[in-house]
């Protein structure tokens, strides 16, 4: 059982804590009161000049900021379906974040809260950076429509504007559910092609510049023990369940081949759509050399900041969408066989939390509780991580966001504080209900 720190329950779990503790302004916001005078003022929510993530600060908490959709190609519906066969006008496949696609959808505005939680953890994973320290592992939590999605997505464009590296997963049921799949050689472990490419050019679109600057080293393995184990004790184990991730420390040798960059290995595993194998193995590589490059010895005179980004995180655990038949069966009596998540090499590769070291980069994920597969809500994560709580919208969050729909045309009139404090009490801070259920308090949404 791994330790769990717990960012909103008040202890100093560590000093990298207690340095962006003070600068969070949480507290205030959350008990800032919505008076009935200022009912009708509008917010900085809808303006037509909004502030870039680049300006963001403390000060800038509770308003609304515009995102740079071009640095979040992978939460798009369409970029999500892009390696699938295409489906009839309507009926198109879902992927990509659809929490921004169903804001998007209602204010038509590539514009997000500013939440207090966003505050606290851009400045923890910045403070983490900058001081150059070792990997951060960090799970956020929370009830379901609380807004992890957003504030992991708003991460990712965030530490783009800021030029790290991003590998974002933007539904890690994709990984375990929907395209082809084949068996790997005469294992048991299985290849999921579709996943695979498409994490592939999501990094190459988003990095493909960077990729080219970054040589492919010749990794070799330092045996060391991982936090609070013994590398003879659970090495085998720990390799057996993150294969993307060696047991010991990766240490640059020499560069792999002369000339030969990142951006060579992922457009290598791009190349045909018959080889799920190279596809699979192509991303597992992609995560050891960026493991490695973010350290100073990885063969970089400066580390590069690297983050892992992975939304719905459980469902990199438990049971996935995927069967078989056995060819020995009886056709008449052949029983599907459930494939495990444990042996999707993808999947199981792509659990870094459990992943023992991932030298300076950092790894934030997000749990989803709306499972359409039988899978563990809170998987059994046997590292240290760091746990972040995705607190559902306060009342003056929940005034905001109608004076944000007032503002861009999705509401027809600004709710009144009453308005908005029974609103507040009936979805109960969740950010999907706000704008399903609004109308119930006479917003006549247009």
């Amino acid at each position: 059982m791994s330790k769990v720190y717990r960012f909103m329950r008040g202890a100093r779990c560590n000093a990298w804590t207690a340095r962006f503790a003070a600068t969070s302004t949480w507290a205030s916001f959350a008990t800032a009161a919505v008076d009935e005078a200022a009912s009708h003022r509008p917010s900085t929510s809808g303006q037509e000049v909004l502030v870039s993530s680049k300006e963001l600060s403390a000060a800038s908490v509770g308003a609304y900021y515009s995102l740079d959709r071009a640095l979040l190609q992978e939460a798009s519906r369409p970029y999500a379906g892009a390696f699938y066969s295409p489906r009839e006008p309507g009926h198109e496949r879902r992927g990509g974040c659809k929490a921004l696609q169903e804001e998007m959808a209602a204010t038509g505005r590539n514009a997000v809260m500013y939440r207090p939680v966003m505050h606290t953890l851009f400045s923890a994973v910045g403070a983490n950076s900058q001081a150059n320290t070792n990997h951060q592992r960090l799970m956020l939590t929370g009830p379901a429509g609380a807004g992890k999605s957003i504030a992991l997505l708003s991460l990712v464009e965030w530490a783009r504007q800021q030029g790290w590296i991003v590998m974002y997963v933007p539904s890690c049921a994709a990984l375990v559910q929907g395209g082809y799949f084949a068996r790997r050689g005469s294992s048991r472990r299985w290849d999921t092609l579709t996943s695979a490419q498409q994490l592939l050019k999501g990094v190459l679109d988003a990095h493909g510049a960077q990729l080219k600057q970054i040589p492919v080293l010749s990794l070799e393995v330092q045996q060391q023990p991982a936090e609070g184990q013994t590398v003879a004790q659970d090495a085998a184990e720990v390799a057996s369940c993150n294969p993307s991730v060696s047991p010991g420390a990766l240490t640059a040798a020499h560069q792999d081949s002369p000339g030969r960059t990142l951006h060579d290995l992922v457009a290598g595993g791009l190349v045909g759509d018959d080889n799920a194998e190279m596809a699979v193995d192509s991303v597992l590589e992609l995560v050891r050399q960026l493991v490695a490059a973010s350290s100073p010895n990885g063969g970089n005179k400066n580390s590069i900041p690297v983050l892992f980004a992975l939304d719905d995180y459980n469902y990199l655990y438990g049971t996935a969408d995927y069967g078989w038949y056995s060819p020995n069966d009886d056709p008449r009596k052949a029983r599907r066989r459930p494939i495990h998540t444990d042996d999707l090499v993808l999947a199981s590769g792509l659990r870094l939390l459990d992943a023992p070291h991932l030298g300076l980069t950092t790894v934030v994920a997000a749990n989803t509780t709306a499972l359409s597969l039988p899978a563990p809500v809170v998987p059994e994560l046997r590292m240290p991580h760091m746990e972040l709580v995705v607190p559902g919208f306060t009342e003056a969050e929940t005034r905001n966001a109608l004076a944000h729909y007032h503002a861009t045309g999705f509401a027809s009139c600004l709710a009144t504080s009453r308005q908005a404090r029974q609103l507040h009490a009936l979805t109960q801070g969740n950010a999907r209900e706000l704008r399903i259920n609004a109308s119930t308090l006479g917003l006549q949404l247009s």
